[in-house]
């Protein structure tokens, strides 16, 4: 339990004696869910913002009635929704471990295990999780005025700096958002933690994490066309 709680703490200052530890003992369930108290607790906090931002997008294709109805709807679905959406969670975090670890397999690893692989993954979530808790308060202190569009409940500027319309092209933005200096410390401790758990070199696992980094990217762009095609259909 001890070194449970000191890798939650050692992965900021720490993550080379964090991923040795995991190599030997690939504990992840209280990582787990101190991840998902948060996540729940994020996304709680940051659905009046959506609300606005749900608001906006509803007033073009329905009168005031039926916005406020399925404001109201959307609100008892979103509650249950921040349980369910643990389950994607788990599943989005076994897609990357499997590409990683069959991916390790390739640039032969020897005697790797997908248990610390996983480990590894879970851990080295906890980056992007300071990046939200970050997003977060800086989004309250600008306060519910400052929304104007889904860009600015991102305000962890990325490559999307050099975007001229940052809500122009929603697509562009979520890839270009993507890279910025959370997300460079994300891949560079995933990278040390592969390189240490599956035992290969700190450029094949460099290779490998951000890799597969980039296909994660892409996966989440194109679910914002989907999504907008989607939108596009449901307002015809």
């Amino acid at each position: 339990m001890a070194l449970n709680l000191s890798n939650l703490i050692n992965i900021f200052a720490a993550p080379t004696e964090v991923f040795q530890n995991i190599k030997t003992s690939p504990k992840w369930f209280i990582t787990f869910v101190v991840i998902a108290i948060v996540s729940i607790i994020y996304s709680y906090l940051m659905f009046p913002f959506m609300q606005i931002i749900l608001e906006q997008t509803l007033q073009v294709q329905m009168d005031d009635q039926r916005v406020q109805q399925t404001l109201s709807a959307m609100k008892i679905s979103q509650i249950i929704g921040l349980l369910l959406a643990l389950v994607p969670l788990l599943i989005k975090w076994l897609f990357i471990s499997l590409l990683l670890y069959y991916g390790a397999i390739l640039l032969n690893a020897q005697q790797i295990k997908f248990k610390p692989v996983f480990s590894t993954v879970v851990h080295s979530k906890l980056i992007l999780l300071l990046m939200g808790v970050i997003n977060l308060l800086i989004v309250y202190i600008n306060g519910v005025e400052s929304i104007n569009g889904p860009t600015d409940l991102n305000v962890i500027v990325g490559l999307d700096y050099f975007l001229t319309d940052r809500s122009g092209n929603l697509p562009l933005f979520t890839f270009l958002n993507s890279f910025n200096i959370f997300s460079v410390w994300y891949v560079a401790v995933l990278t040390i933690g592969i390189s240490i758990v599956a035992s290969i070199s700190k450029l094949k696992s460099a290779i490998l994490t951000s890799s597969v980094w980039l296909i994660t990217v892409g996966i989440q762009a194109a679910f914002v066309i989907l999504s907008e095609s989607f939108q596009g259909m449901m307002g015809r």
